[in-house]
């Protein structure tokens, strides 16, 4: 398991889990800490100057928790630009309790950054930054380590859709204590279907993919759902509560037996999502090889959709072997959030699958037309065909067709269905 972030040096979110996990702390602070301008950043001085940025902002925080009067603080960078400060304050007198600590936290580091601006160029850049808390005033047991990280990151999740100006605090939200209480219980409900203790079970769905200058459909993304007697359950509803449990790749051996089983009697090729927990998962490509060879399904066939971020890059070197055995690697959701462009080149990349939220906007904003325009003409320039999600009419379709966009995806083409022959 990889427990350090390549780019930064700074211990990584498995580090962090893993130390709250045995911890003995019994006053713990937990600030996770997103930057809120680094889109910005990035896309204004380049890739490299945004690296260097993450670099010189994790520097920063590192010399902030130095700077607090008590020690055993330690910063991580979990990704991209999310980083979080962990406190460990039993050897500490404190007069307030943790959350009004936590809340000084957080103000002393909106100072600390302001007075100590990074510099990018010969310019003083100071970040913005929202924060979400978390802390053990109120929760006991023997995992407060991975209740502790839940919290956080879901206070800073809450803290990022509200817009808020800083801070989040978990514990004093109803609505969040309601999400984290779904999150419980969709936990509880996929380790039941896992272990076979369930009426439900997890199996692969298929969607078209139809390739727009011919017509023809020759492939189909593998998209799991749990199914029941008289129910379809959307992964939305149970993949953040699988990924926060480590069971993504437990999920993803279960698409690719199935699909494989599929496909070996059909001549389409197929996609299937991985994440990084698949990637970090030591028998992954094993069993993928496996799978393939027991179904005689040639690698050229199988299509790896990858969601893009950091942690993702710092695996590459998993990515670009399964490249060079012949799997094809395709650049999920991109047009929003995170992208490195040079590390495409690295991986060889052959498709890039333009974000639904571009392709919807498509026939109403001008935005979204050059922005799908510019993703056509890059992913031309490195040889990679392009994917358009969520086509949802013949009006988008027919946008994309004057793009020049090469395959499309979505209701319009086919919805999700238990076989191919009904897709």
């Amino acid at each position: 398991m990889i427990l350090k972030d390549d780019l930064t040096g700074l211990p990584n979110r498995n580090s962090l889990i893993n130390k709250l996990n045995v911890q003995k702390c019994k006053k713990i602070v937990l600030l996770g800490i997103d930057i809120k301008n680094f889109g910005e950043i990035n896309s204004c001085y380049g890739n490299e100057e945004g690296d260097n940025f993450l670099v010189s902002f994790g520097k920063k925080l590192s010399e902030f928790a130095n700077s607090l009067v008590f020690n055993n603080t330690e910063v991580y960078r979990l990704h991209s630009d999310v980083f979080a400060l962990a406190a460990c304050l039993d050897k500490t007198s404190l007069k307030e309790n943790l959350l009004d600590f936590a809340e000084m936290i957080v103000k002393k580091l909106e100072n600390f950054i302001s007075e100590n601006p990074i510099r990018i160029n010969s310019l003083s850049v100071t970040p913005s930054f929202v924060c979400g808390i978390s802390h053990n005033d109120n929760f006991y047991g023997d995992n407060i380590g991975s209740n502790l990280f839940n919290r956080m990151d879901i206070a800073l999740r809450e803290a990022k859709s509200r817009n808020m100006k800083k801070i989040s605090y978990c514990q004093i939200d109803d609505e969040v204590e309601k999400f984290y209480e779904r999150n419980i219980l969709w936990s509880n409900i996929l380790k039941n279907v896992l272990q076979g203790k369930s009426k439900m079970i997890l199996k692969p769905y298929y969607q078209a993919i139809k390739k727009i200058r011919t017509g023809e459909i020759p492939k189909y993304e593998c998209l799991i759902r749990m199914v029941g007697k008289n129910d379809v359950i959307s992964p939305s509803m149970f993949l953040a509560s699988a990924e926060q449990l480590g069971l993504l790749a437990s999920i993803g051996r279960i698409v690719i037996s199935e699909s494989c089983k599929i496909f070996r009697s059909l001549q389409s090729g197929f996609s299937i999502n991985i994440t990084a927990q698949d990637l970090t998962d030591e028998g992954f490509e094993n069993f993928l090889l496996s799978q393939c060879d027991t179904n005689n399904i040639a690698h050229e066939r199988v299509t790896l959709e990858i969601l893009e971020n950091e942690e993702i890059y710092n695996l590459r070197s998993k990515i670009i072997n399964l490249k060079k055995i012949g799997f094809k690697i395709a650049i999920d959701d991109f047009g929003v959030g995170y992208s490195n462009f040079s590390r495409h080149h690295e991986i060889n990349i052959d498709y890039i699958k333009i974000d639904g939220s571009l392709i919807e906007n498509l026939p109403k904003s001008s935005k979204s037309y050059k922005t799908v325009k510019s993703i056509v003409s890059y992913a031309q320039s490195i040889n990679a065909e392009t994917i358009a999600e969520f086509v949802t009419n013949s009006d988008i379709y027919n946008k994309l067709k004057d793009l020049g966009v090469d395959y499309a995806q979505g209701y319009a083409i086919g919805k999700p269905a238990e076989s191919i022959l009904s897709a």
